[in-house]
């Protein structure tokens, strides 16, 4: 070093025993773990050095991160929070990123003083390192910005006496410490997405590695509790272990009459199918219906994948919560059994509590931040918005994607809308960052055929006979009822429910589920065995409602539910006869699954279908968007549906289920707009805040009210307001209702609820024991 007291500018506040941190340690190592974990990244290239330029660039990021902490300014800040006094706020990513701006410039032009704004603009497309570094500096605590405004951000920066002077001492801190890079290297930028995509995942490799080094320094404990996890290799030996154990129980359990020969062939095909299948990073797709073991059989793949080409981890997306509670808890029970080191990370809470709250954490929580765990189960929300997030918090776990098993289970329920973009990232998790993506679900929709970023693209299929599995597990038969013309009333619904001993309704909305279900609960005797079930209840209050209705149909006690779509996934419960109203014919296949799930009906000891009746709803309302666009392409292609005949030639109603009828449908729907938002324009724009913006699975227009159901919900969120930890939120979750956001300021004038620091509202207005939120 050279003998310049600004080498002994310091990175963070000294830690709770006094340890300094210097900013030359900081930076070397952010920059060495940073570019350790680009190495993944191999965005493919012709001279075939995609990995080692991503290493390179984001060791660069690294570098200049933090180099404007050595200001004076900045190093002051620091001693008075020291000292204990007030600090005057400081910044310092702006200031770094003008420091990384005058040196890619300065390098890239060969000069020794500064350059013009209109040189940059010149240069500012030619130079590789530009917005690759920029933008990750600039936004490594606010988030990455726009490239179309960072120049002029920066030129603003360089007006201001107190940034143009952290600036200075940034490359004067780099120059004497020996870390200012000596030379730029000059690389063509990736072209369209792709860059976009290369500027995400280097900014994660970056950011993930400065926020472990900044733990490290405040919290060294942590680093010991992140290393709990047990190998993949180990994951993927117990599983595959476990699953020869369980082919091994096959044949006694049909014989003891537990499972059907049908049911137990069926599985054990799907398991072999999906052993042998095992490869390289591609595309895969696993077409399996309902209760053929899909589960078991996709993880059975990833282990393999792992064992015999050495994937890093396993991640596996899913669109609902109640799914993943039923997935991750299978999995853990075979993998963490024997107080084994934790195999199974759990994280579908989109809430972010704020990148510096380090209360409470254990090794599971960490692990949620960066997703450095074997087996990830997650939601489709947080892994996409995850992928097209802008902040860093967020974007931490993007690195650890690479080279991973990722596993779409229900892949149909993506949005149309956004299916442009969410495609185009996935090809490049396969192309560019070694990854395998596996699409599974019933019936898989074209998007090989349809997508423009997958054309061409070869698509694996795992299973060997599809058509032949569908057959052989049908459980269901669909009988068409009223016509959009003349449709059925509440009270004919109500009636054919009710003539049943145990009967399932499911509607499109809260309104019409909550008018069939006064109407039944009017009739004399039937209220105690009346259930209700829509997102209107808690879900501490709807799994108690699940879990009793379980017990009924086990117990062949009579009970009627009457539902919305909250029950079409990720639900076990199986009934012998169901309704549903006309909608999309995802939801309509999916509520067909809680009908005769288990295919034990029979007739005179026979095995016979069960009935799932598709009926027009006088009045009845379906949610605008997609939803209805849906409902109408089914409608349309239903006079060309097949039909199913029985054994004797007669007919046996639709089969809507046929995997043909299905493609043909999901082909139609994505004919309507995959990219509604104009989401790609804006990523080959590289303007990564509005992409964050508009790329939402889920609209951002409700608001979270907490209600106090059996006395536990505001207790919950009192601890959440105390302690602001993620698992107090987590436990504050099970007595969250979500309402209009359109409807809050009417909320509060009315004094139904209160407001609070966290933004969860306090419910105070009615709550009842059978309908939930009443509003």
């Amino acid at each position: 070093m050279v003998d310049d007291p600004i080498t002994l500018a310091r990175g963070h506040s000294r830690n709770h025993r006094g340890g300094e941190h210097y900013l030359a340690d900081h930076l070397s190592s952010v920059q060495l773990t940073a570019a350790e974990f680009a190495k993944w990244l191999h965005f493919r290239r012709s001279d075939g050095r995609g990995a080692e330029i991503a290493s390179l660039v984001a060791g660069l990021i690294a570098i200049f991160h933090d180099a404007a902490k050595a200001s004076e300014a900045f190093q002051r800040y620091l001693a008075a929070i020291d000292a204990g006094t007030t600090p005057v706020r400081t910044i310092h990513a702006g200031p770094s990123a003008v420091a990384s701006w005058e040196w890619v410039l300065l390098a890239m032009m060969g000069a020794r003083q500064g350059v013009s704004k209109a040189v940059a603009s010149l240069h500012a497309e030619r130079a590789f390192s530009l917005y690759e570094v920029l933008l990750p500096v600039e936004g490594h605590h606010a988030g990455l910005g726009a490239a179309s405004t960072c120049v002029q951000r920066l030129e603003g920066l360089r007006t201001s006496p107190e940034a143009a002077e952290a600036a200075v001492a940034a490359l004067r801190f780099l120059k004497a410490t020996g870390l200012l890079p000596t030379r730029l290297p000059f690389f063509p930028p990736l072209e369209g997405t792709r860059r976009d995509m290369f500027i995400r995942m280097v900014s994660s490799a970056a950011f993930d590695a400065d926020r472990l080094d900044t733990e490290n320094h405040f919290r060294p404990h942590a680093k010991g509790l992140r290393s709990n996890w047990m190998s993949i290799r180990e994951v993927a030996e117990r599983f595959g272990q476990n699953q020869q154990e369980l082919l091994a129980r096959v044949e006694p359990m049909v014989q003891e009459g537990r499972v059907s020969r049908v049911v137990a062939d069926a599985r054990v095909e799907l398991h072999r199918n999906a052993v042998d299948a095992a490869g390289e990073a591609g595309l895969y797709r696993m077409e399996a219906p309902t209760g053929s073991g899909k589960t078991r059989a996709y993880m059975a793949f990833a282990s393999q994948c792992v064992l015999d080409h050495g994937f890093r981890r396993i991640i596996i997306a899913l669109p609902f919560t109640s799914i993943i509670d039923q997935t991750a808890q299978t999995l853990k029970e075979i993998l963490e059994a024997g107080g084994s080191p934790l195999a199974v990370l759990e994280h579908h809470s989109t809430a972010d509590l704020g990148d510096d709250e380090w209360q409470g954490r254990t090794a599971y929580r960490l692990a949620e931040e960066n997703w450095d765990a074997p087996v990830v189960i997650t939601t489709f929300v947080q892994l996409f918005e995850s992928l097209l997030a802008n902040r860093p918090g967020r974007m931490r776990k993007l690195h650890n994607m690479a080279r991973s098993v990722i596993v779409l289970d229900e892949v149909q329920a993506l949005p149309v809308g956004l299916l442009d973009t969410t495609m185009d990232v996935l090809h490049s998790l396969v192309e560019d960052c070694g990854c395998i993506v596996l699409f599974s679900t019933a019936t898989q929709p074209p998007y090989e055929a349809k997508m423009p970023s997958l054309r061409g693209m070869p698509v694996r299929e795992i299973t060997k006979r599809p058509h032949h599995l569908t057959k052989e597990l049908r459980r269901v038969r669909y009988d068409l009822l009223g016509t959009p013309s003349v449709p059925l009333t509440v009270g004919d619904i109500a009636g054919m429910t009710l003539q049943r001993p145990q009967s399932l309704v499911v509607t499109n909305t809260r309104r019409d589920a909550t008018a069939i279900f006064d109407i039944m609960a009017d009739q004399p005797g039937k209220v105690e065995s009346l259930y209700y079930l829509s997102s209107s209840l808690c879900p501490a209050h709807r799994k108690q409602v699940i879990a009793t209705v379980a017990a009924c149909l086990d117990a062949k006690a009579p009970i009627h539910l009457v539902s919305t779509q909250v029950i079409e996934a990720g639900v076990d419960l199986d009934f012998p006869w169901g309704a549903r109203a006309f909608g999309p014919l995802g939801s309509i296949v999916q509520t067909a699954g809680r009908v005769n799930r288990n295919g034990m009906l029979k007739e005179a000891g026979n095995p016979v279908l069960g009935t799932l009746a598709v009926f027009h709803l006088e009045g009845g309302k379906l949610p605008p968007g997609e939803y209805t666009q849906a409902a109408n392409i089914l409608l349309r292609l239903l006079p060309n549906a097949p039909r199913l005949v029985g054994r004797d030639g007669e007919d046996m109603g639709l089969d809507l289920s046929d995997p043909d009828f299905m493609r043909r449908y999901y082909g139609a729907l994505i004919e309507f707009g995959t990219d509604a938002r104009g989401i790609q324009d804006l990523r080959r724009k590289l303007d990564f805040s509005e992409v964050a913006e508009r790329y939402r699975l889920i609209p951002d227009d409700q608001v979270a009210v907490c209600i106090d159901w059996e006395g536990r919900g505001h207790a919950a969120l009192a601890k959440l307001l105390k302690e602001s930890s993620r698992v107090a939120f987590r436990q504050c979750q099970q007595y969250i209702v979500q309402i209009p956001l359109s409807k809050k300021q009417d909320v509060l004038d009315a004094g139904l609820a209160d407001d609070t620091a966290c933004g969860i509202m306090r419910w105070a207005g009615g709550y009842d024991g059978r309908l939930g939120i009443l509003l």
